[in-house]
């Protein structure tokens, strides 16, 4: 009995050892076999958020001061000043010149308290003043001084000032701004904003005790409306919100690069939303786009309506609600099973499952082409054949051959029965 249990306990190791070896040598001749396909996509990290230490907070802060302080020598004018619309104040360089009978030129510098002293014509106050009102007073002084003599006032240099930017940006504080700097300036050095900042609702307080404006800041950065993106002035505050301070919020799901929580505007349509978010553009299906909407509060129920199912036109007027789901298809297909490189790949319009096997390296010695299997994301349905059309967010299947995996057994029956025989000439096993 001892013999034959060690017989059968050898029998067992030798056996898998065997079919390791055979699955070693199929994988080494896949691998040999192995063309560059497209890469699968991972999308583990891409939502990852790391929280800054304070001591890196401020750190960055001040590096970004620095360095817009030492840019100002080199950094271009978005255009030249308006003097309609500057507002000067404590810190900006004017330069004062008199020609003619005497020839002077003067610099001057706004005092804090926003003073300009000018020789032979005394002292204006300046503050909250445009440039060309600040021309004027000086003109109507000065030509009682300089009878004789021609002049003029023209600023040499713009000041510098502090902002405020607090609420949804990545490093909230103050920073050094000037006259001719926007919004959006501001916000970059602090970091930007993250992911649930409400862009359509920041708001610019102005120091000198004005009403607050909302600014909208998706419509400058999707159509370059820039009355959304004024310049900012001394002392001015600009606080991002939390979109969750909303009450009008809808949610856009299934495309990874717009999903998110967004504001909605009062009576705003899905494709004038869409196209602000850039989403009806990149997508290639705007049939299979879906809106859902709850029915109640109470009701557990929803009602599920796909807008742009027979064309874009015909669903241009459908009216979005607070709490609407719009789930915009995938951009890729996902393929698995007898191929090569298993995952996702990008959707391409009219392809059908035989293509997309091909793309993943279908390997048709060890898959049944005949045999693939779609399962299709938006009607929870399943197709088989290698015809069938695909759609976005689809998953493809190709099965394996019985064939292969019988194939794969036969292999193993000569070195069962050597296995055996050998045993036997050993004597561990009886006739």
């Amino acid at each position: 009995m001892r013999r034959i249990a060690s017989a059968f306990i050898l029998s067992v190791l030798l056996l898998g050892s065997a079919v390791s070896q055979v699955l070693d040598e199929e994988n080494n001749n896949s691998e040999k076999t192995k063309k560059p396909v497209p890469m699968s996509i991972d999308f583990s990290k891409m939502f990852e958020k790391k929280d800054v230490p304070r001591e890196s907070y401020l750190q960055k802060k001040q590096q970004q001061n620095t360095q817009f302080v030492q840019s100002l020598s080199i950094e271009a004018l978005e255009k030249s000043i308006d003097p309609d619309t500057y507002i000067v104040g404590p810190g900006d360089y004017f330069i004062f010149v008199v020609w003619g009978a005497v020839e002077e030129q003067f610099p001057l510098e706004v005092t804090p308290e926003g003073i300009l002293f000018i020789p032979s014509v005394g002292k204006i106050s300046v503050t909250g003043k445009t440039l060309t009102q600040v021309r004027k007073i000086v003109d109507d002084k000065a030509k009682k001084a300089y009878k004789k003599n021609s002049y003029s006032l023209a600023i040499s240099s713009l000041r510098l000032f502090r902002v405020h930017v607090v609420g949804e940006v990545k490093y909230p504080g103050t920073y050094v701004g000037r006259a001719i700097d926007r919004i959006t300036d501001l916000i970059d050095r602090a970091g930007g904003v993250s992911e649930s900042a409400w862009k359509q609702c920041v708001v610019q307080q102005h120091s000198s005790g004005k009403s607050a404006d909302t600014l909208d800041l998706l419509a400058y950065e999707k159509f370059g409306d820039l009355s959304q993106n004024p310049v900012v002035q001394g002392g001015d505050l600009i606080y991002v919100p939390s979109i969750t301070s909303s009450d009008e919020i809808v949610i856009v799901e299934g495309n990874f690069v717009h999903a998110g929580m967004y504001a909605l505007k009062k009576d705003e349509t899905l494709y004038s939303f869409l196209l602000k978010i850039d989403a009806l553009k990149s997508t290639s299906t705007p049939s299979f786009i879906t809106v859902v909407r709850k029915n109640g509060e109470k009701d557990k129920q929803a009602s599920i309506y796909r807008p742009f199912k027979d064309s874009v036109n015909e669903g241009s007027n459908f009216i979005l609600k607070a709490g609407d789901r719009i789930v915009l298809p995938s951009e890729y297909v996902y393929v698995k099973g007898a191929v090569r490189n298993p995952g996702a790949y990008p959707y391409v319009s009219k392809l059908t499952a035989r293509e997309y096997a091909g793309m993943a390296g279908g390997d048709y010695r060890s898959g049944r082409i005949n045999d693939i299997s779609v399962y299709h994301a938006l009607t929870g349905k399943r197709e088989k054949g290698p015809d069938v059309p695909v759609y976005p967010g689809d998953v493809i299947h190709m099965q394996e051959k019985w064939r292969l995996r019988m194939d794969m057994l036969l292999r193993l029956i000569p070195t069962i029965t050597s296995l055996i025989l050998a045993a036997k000439a050993a004597g561990f096993l009886g006739d």
